[in-house]
């Protein structure tokens, strides 16, 4: 009986230890340092394991069982073979990073991210070795070099004859952009990269429109640039004064006097395929002239009249003039 009652004891004892055990790994009812079935000491079940210690923020705990994980296998991959014909995906070297950035290990967690994405390329490690450079920032153990830069191939003012505007962006900074934004919208990107560059289409009803940019760099600095964008599908509205509908002359020379109007601009009037008259500086929306044209023929003569826009946009006219009586 008093072996008995002994054993009872040990019992008890070891019960309780089991249960604080468990305690110390449990947070909102929820348990930690798990695995999906019996623990083998295998890389898998540490790797596994160290998986629920880092979700449950025990991060000392996941330090140790990826490192344990690592001795048996190093590198990561999608389709880690386990044993038979199971695989899983096996990540130690990004996970052992990510638990290094919560224990404020900022070198060793940049150095185990960045030898993750020398192996495979992950959003997670991505993110993760943004955050990592952001701390070191914060904390002052990398100096930044000023504010990001920004390029765009269009300039400040787009004018364009059609609805669809193919806008690149290109973005720069010295420690990494983390951000572009289109009109307020993030620009998906893999890496906080020291060089970013998107090509974008842009969709415009008739009218004026405002695109808005904006790059933000690892140290929160911001650069922004507006451009205006106007689209212009309507052509210049041409009016003839001289000659006259069906007029008829029996001299060699008619007088032509046009006026070309433009809300957005003229940029050149032609006669058949003749230039007689250029806007200066692409400035003019109404120009008004005068020229002779030339009759030849006996009967009707024609010419082609082609007033070009800013955005490109052309309007014709015929104009004909009768010779004889």
């Amino acid at each position: 009986m008093r072996f008995v009652g002994s054993f009872f004891a040990l019992a008890v004892i070891l019960a309780g230890c089991a249960g604080d055990e468990s305690a110390r790994y449990a947070r909102d009812g929820v348990e930690y340092g798990v695995t999906e079935g019996v623990f083998r000491g295998r890389w898998w079940s540490y790797y596994e394991r160290g998986v629920s210690f880092s979700t449950g923020k025990f991060y000392d705990e996941a330090v140790a069982d990826f490192e344990h994980a690592l001795e048996g296998r190093s590198r990561d991959s999608w389709q880690a073979r386990t044993y038979g014909l199971h695989f899983q995906e096996y990540f130690p070297n990004r996970e052992l990073g990510v638990a290094y950035f919560y224990q404020g290990r900022l070198e060793e967690a940049q150095s185990k991210l960045e030898e993750s994405l020398a192996m495979v390329d992950t959003g997670r490690g991505q993110y993760y070795l943004t955050q990592v450079k952001k701390a070191k920032i914060a904390a002052g153990m990398i100096e930044d070099g000023g504010s990001p830069e920004m390029g765009v191939n269009t300039g400040d003012r787009v004018l364009i004859a059609e609805r669809d505007l193919p806008l690149l962006i290109e973005a720069e900074d010295d420690l990494g952009v983390e951000k572009v934004l289109l009109d307020g919208k993030v620009l998906p990107q893999r890496t906080s990269g020291t060089e970013q560059s998107y090509a974008q289409e842009l969709t415009f009803m008739e009218g004026q429109h405002r695109v808005a940019l904006d790059v933000q760099d690892l140290a929160d600095n911001t650069v922004s640039q507006n451009i205006a964008v106007t689209v212009d599908l309507t052509g210049p509205n041409i009016g003839i004064f001289s000659p006259l509908v069906g007029e008829v002359t029996d001299s060699d020379s008619a007088l032509l006097h046009v006026r070309v109007l433009d809300r957005n601009g003229i940029d050149r009037v032609l006669l058949d395929d003749v230039v007689i008259a250029e806007a200066k500086n692409n400035e003019t929306n109404d120009l008004s002239l005068d020229t002779d044209l030339e009759l030849k023929n006996q009967g009707e003569n024609r010419f082609l009249l082609t007033a070009v826009d800013n955005a490109g946009n052309e309007t014709r006219s015929v104009v004909r003039v009768f010779r004889g009586k």
